[in-house]
């Protein structure tokens, strides 16, 4: 029952958007507070650095936003228990830990990543560079499994660089925005099943000494590897008080062109900021299962009263939005169908503080930021779903970002 679970919590992870029964992944945005505070939603409120992975219409806002570094950092499991876990782990006090590191990565698995970006988007220009990385880790025994069957793990890492343009419209008293983009970008991926190798990295990384851990895990450790070109649309309609926004990511699908390369080959070109290069048919690292990235279009409306006398002080929104359109007819139940809802509120306070909530597939969010000058400080907790219906697999998560903005 344990192993079902955990396949599908690995098959399911947004953050490391794969699956092992099929050739499609999904795009890997950074898991942005700002965003994930809000439950997700954020088609119809697009504006800023965000705007770049959600709804390229927001860059005909007036308002444009130079971010000069945006970093972030994340977890995929409660906090609670994963920073008590992970301080075990680091500091090799395994003996007196041990239950509490075993019960965290086989309920939940251990997952991190982070990502770094500039960007400008405002008067109707968008274009910024990303670079994402995130990896998950878990197994009945680990760190210390010795059976390849007990313990895998996952690593994705990309790329990307965005451009694009949005036109505003003035249609009687309602603006109608319309935005496209394109990205290239690179991914290395790999999904680890072989218990020397993942603890052979462990061992390297984290100092958990093993005697089956394989010491040459980087050259043998395969990584598929490769570039795409992906094209996004999107619309934004504001009246009065209200918006509703719509995007279509990966249009017509995007073909990911996949070689197999070893982890030290592939880690050797990411530092010099390339990929080796394209394996050719008949070579030993060419890749003949297409990958690709699917479409998705998502739907999100609006609220955002313009308050008066103190209120001018205040500047609340709430809005909520249906992701995934085109897969929600995929789930035989309407419990299923509700994992594509997700909805969201913030409230700032002299454009200095603010406060942020939300509900992301019917689970709650949570989080707050602070802006002074040209530092912003955002913050998140957020838990998704995982299983098939809400409440069927949970997996709570933290995100913190530190950027320079104008």
């Amino acid at each position: 029952m344990k192993r079902a679970i955990l396949l599908a919590v690995l098959q399911s992870v947004a953050a490391l958007l794969f699956s092992l029964d099929s050739a499609a992944q999904n795009a890997m945005p950074p898991l942005h507070p700002v965003v994930m505070a809000q439950g997700g939603s954020y088609s119809a409120i697009a504006r800023g650095y965000n705007a770049l992975f959600s709804n390229p219409a927001g860059f005909a806002r007036s308002d444009g936003e130079l971010t000069l570094l945006s970093t972030s950092i994340w977890i995929h499991s409660d906090p609670r228990a994963a920073i008590p876990a992970a301080r075990a782990l680091f500091a090799g006090a395994l003996d007196g830990n041990r239950g509490r590191i075993e019960d965290q990565f086989t309920s939940q698995g251990f997952g991190a990543g982070g990502a770094g970006g500039i960007g400008y988007v405002g008067n109707n220009l968008g274009i910024g560079v990303s670079a994402v990385f995130d990896a998950l880790l878990f197994g009945e025994t680990f760190p210390t499994a010795t059976d390849s069957g007990d313990i895998e793990g996952v690593l994705a890492s990309e790329i990307s660089i965005i451009g694009g343009f949005a036109v505003p419209f003035q249609l009687a008293n309602a603006r109608l925005s319309i935005g496209a983009d394109i990205r290239p970008f690179v991914r290395a991926y790999s999904f680890v099943d072989d218990a020397a190798l993942t603890a052979g990295m462990i061992s390297r990384y984290l100092g958990v000494s093993s005697q089956d851990a394989d010491d040459d895990f980087m050259a043998n450790t395969p990584v598929l590897n490769g570039f795409g070109l992906a094209f996004d649309l999107g619309v934004l309609a504001e009246w009065r008080n209200a918006s509703v926004g719509m995007s279509l990511r990966d249009i017509g699908g995007t073909d990911l062109n996949y070689s197999t390369h070893s982890l030290e080959r592939v880690w050797a070109a990411l530092r010099s900021g390339s990929l080796p290069a394209p394996a050719q048919s008949g070579d030993s690292g060419y890749v003949e299962e297409r990958y690709y990235v699917p479409m998705t279009a998502n739907l999100g409306v609006a609220y955002h009263p313009q308050l008066s006398g103190f209120g001018r002080r205040l500047d609340p929104v709430v809005h909520m939005e249906v992701r995934d359109l085109l897969r929600i007819a995929d789930h035989n139940t309407a419990a299923g169908a509700v994992l594509h809802l997700h909805a969201g509120a913030q409230i700032s306070l002299w454009d200095t503080f603010s406060l942020r909530g939300g509900l992301y597939q019917g689970h709650p969010t949570v989080g707050a930021g602070l802006s002074l000058g040209f530092f912003d400080l955002n913050a998140a907790l957020f838990t998704r779903e995982m299983g098939a219906y809400r409440g069927d697999q949970p997996v709570s998560g933290a995100a913190i970002e530190a950027a320079l903005r104008f």
